[in-house]
């Protein structure tokens, strides 16, 4: 998911003697108001309206939460400080725990610049918060940790419930497959089925993670059908023999190319050429889908706090074409096992007009739904949905509904190369506008690109208009 994306940082705290699950972790959160709405708890996150605080709970807390929960991979890496080095970072942690309270900023005091200078202090020729750029992530602290110190060693990879589930469902036979789905919700079916010890065993993670997402509070038939699949699978006792060999490799082993050490830059700046127009442009991140995809979640794309720029040399005019606010976009595997939607939200403003609108600049805030499927190679996206146009000079509003259409494919087994295909289709006032992008793209190295591109856009009853584009992008 896109929280995903933006991560979390947490510090373990281990014992050779003691069981990895009851081990310590601290984390700096934010003291939240359960009841604010989410634009309160955004404005109060930006502005540091909130108290931040370092909690230290059971590292088996943390994995219920995010792994199970929310369903996020854990990545864990070892901290090279020698025992003198924990010594201090211990105490000064327990400074920090005695009613101690900082300003909690998302973008420059958040969870992972805490973190950092917690280390710092114990460390201080890591020198990690000098030069800090406004809005740190957690995937840049471990790279920011990795080249101050001696090296960071990742020595696990933990991936979510509902990763090692889905996992273990595509190595089911189809018709497996359509039992599980008949007993996750048919009582009759599970019982009639109570000696398929390999399906219980799945519906009980499918259960689990049921559980956890309803904080427990499952509604009374799906609690039945979890304590009758548990039951169920009771009678049996344990197996004698497993084979978990499989499963185990995919949950522990983290390719090495696949490390958030190893991702691309989140920051982008790109300049171009198209027609008359030299472009340029730029964000504070994070990942679009055809970015690299090493380190990243592959399948959601986040974009915030852009600027899109344009000069006509011909005509010796500079325009401020777009600004992004923020444009997020999770891509959900549609299966008949798990048919989940996808779903896109943005926010920006353009100086273009609409294809209705006479050139008349506006606010754009669009939602649309659909549905993906994706391999290792492949996007392929379907979304329904809907923008909200508000003009800027006398803030009329009106409704578009629209259609998009991606298809992203990856031509090497290095996913250096790729091409696009975007469609979208806008109907307003009993007339529609049709948008294609055609793209091909080289990721030089992880922070480099070069992109071409071939628009086409058909206004109804007029003759298409055709542009291709050249360009660079750089992230840092």
């Amino acid at each position: 998911n896109p929280a995903s994306m933006f991560g979390h940082t947490l510090l373990r705290f281990s014992k050779k003697e003691r069981p990895e699950l009851l081990d310590y972790v601290v984390a700096f959160l934010a003291a939240v108001d359960p009841n604010d709405s989410p634009p309160v708890y955004t404005w109060r996150g930006i502005t540091g309206g909130y108290l931040g605080y370092f909690e230290i709970e059971k590292f088996s807390q943390s994995i219920g939460l995010y792994n199970n929960a929310e369903s996020r991979d854990l990545w864990e890496y070892k901290i090279p400080l020698n025992q003198h080095q924990r010594l201090i970072l211990t105490y000064h942690l327990w400074e920090l725990i005695q009613d101690v309270g900082f300003k909690y900023y998302f973008f420059n005091q958040n969870c992972s610049t805490l973190l950092l200078s917690l280390l710092e202090v114990a460390a201080p020729e890591w020198t990690l918060t000098e030069g800090l750029p406004f809005f740190v992530l957690p995937m840049e602290t471990l790279k920011y940790i990795h080249n101050q110190s001696e090296g960071l060693e990742l020595i696990n990879l933990r991936r979510s419930l509902q990763s090692q589930l889905e996992y273990k469902i595509s190595k089911l036979t189809q018709a497996e497959k359509n039992l599980f789905i008949q007993m996750k919700s048919n009582i009759q079916e599970l019982k009639d089925n109570s000696e398929n010890k390999k399906l219980l065993n799945l519906l009980i993670d499918y259960w689990h993670i049921q559980n956890y997402r309803a904080q427990t509070n499952l509604p009374a038939p799906q609690k039945e059908l979890m304590n009758t699949t548990l039951s169920l699978r009771a009678k049996h006792g344990q197996s004698k023999s497993t084979n978990h060999k499989k499963d185990d490799v995919y949950i522990s082993e983290a390719q090495i190319n696949d490390s958030p050490l190893y991702s691309h830059n989140p920051r982008r700046i790109s300049v171009g050429h198209r027609k008359n127009n030299i472009s340029a442009s730029a964000s504070m991140g994070l990942h679009r889908l055809d970015d690299p995809p090493n380190g990243h979640h592959e399948f959601a794309y986040i974009e915030y706090l852009g600027i899109e720029t344009s000069y006509d040399y011909k005509s010796d005019s500079f325009e401020i074409d777009q600004i992004t606010v923020i444009d997020i976009t999770s891509l959900e595997q549609f299966t008949t096992t798990f048919p989940r939607l996808s779903w896109n939200i943005s926010s920006h403003w353009s100086k273009k007009g609409h294809f209705w609108m006479k050139n008349k600049s506006r606010h754009n805030l669009n939602g649309a739904v659909g549905i993906s499927r994706q391999t290792h190679n492949l996007i392929a996206t379907i979304f329904i949905g809907a923008q909200l146009l508000t003009t800027t000079s006398n803030f009329k509003s009106y409704i578009s509904p629209y259609t998009s259409a991606r298809i992203l494919l990856f031509l090497n087994s290095e996913q250096t190369l790729f091409s696009q295909i975007n469609y979208t289709e806008y109907m307003t006032n009993n007339t529609s506008f049709a948008e294609t992008e055609l793209k091909l793209g080289h990721h030089i190295n992880l922070n480099a690109s070069l992109v071409l591109d071939y628009n086409i856009s058909k206004r109804h009853r007029q003759k298409k208009d055709k542009e291709l584009g050249l360009s660079l992008v750089y992230r840092f």
